[in-house]
């Protein structure tokens, strides 16, 4: 059975924008503190960014679900996929976080889709995509970056980088690329994204487990 990858695209046509350290918690220490990582400022995630080819995300395995959770927000944030790759119409909200809350979800039964992110700072509202060519500004406002390779690096927490296999940052930043306030933080919006079989399939799995057991003891029963 194939694994529940996710197939990742922050689309390479965009420029990469500089990663600062904004007036707010910045973005290195939000990983600092979560996953234990090293990082000194937000610059160092840099190189770690995903700039791989569209689709932007795809499950390869039907017996997979995709678990959010919502670790960081610096505003009011409505957060979701839409499944309309290209249009960005047909969305599917995930939770909406205010400012310092977290939240959890799960995308399932989906096997090609985008993420978005609807945002009202400072009294405007704005929606933003992961496909960089449905931005209004053309602004790429999503970064990504896979949790494997970054604990697989000199800036890891000196854990087994495959226990974060499949799991993934993903990193927004909620305002235009012409207001006045744009910090270019990207840590307005910070989601992990994990690739985990769906909870029938771990049952099902289970109460395999069980019926061996029971055909062993009765077996032995028989045995004796």
């Amino acid at each position: 059975m194939c694994a529940g990858l996710v197939m990742v695209a922050a689309q390479a046509s965009a420029t990469l924008l500089p990663l600062n350290d904004g007036p707010e918690v910045p973005l290195y220490s939000i990983l600092n503190s979560t996953y234990g990582t090293t990082f000194t400022s937000s610059s160092d995630l840099q190189p770690f960014i995903i700039t791989s080819s569209p689709p932007p995300f795809e499950v390869f395995n039907d017996n997979y679900q995709v678990q959010v959770q919502g670790i960081y927000a610096s505003n009011n944030e409505n957060f979701g996929y839409y499944t309309d790759l290209g249009t960005g119409a047909a969305q599917t909200s995930l939770f909406t976080v205010s400012t310092g809350g977290t939240a959890t979800a799960s995308i399932s039964g989906v096997s090609n889709f985008g993420l978005y992110l609807t945002s009202s700072p400072y009294g405007g509202s704005n929606t933003w995509y992961s496909e960089t060519s449905l931005n209004s500004d053309g602004m790429r406002h999503m970064y990504l970056f896979d949790l494997e390779a970054i604990q697989g690096s000199s800036f890891g927490s000196g854990a087994n980088p495959a226990d974060f296999h499949n799991r993934f940052v993903s990193a927004w930043e909620d305002l235009p690329q012409n207001d006045s306030l744009q910090d270019y933080d990207f840590n307005d919006l910070v989601v992990e994204m994990s690739v985990v079989p769906e909870p029938a399939t771990v049952l099902l799995l289970g109460m395999g487990i069980a019926g061996l057991a029971v055909m062993q003891f009765r077996r032995r029963k028989r045995v004796t």
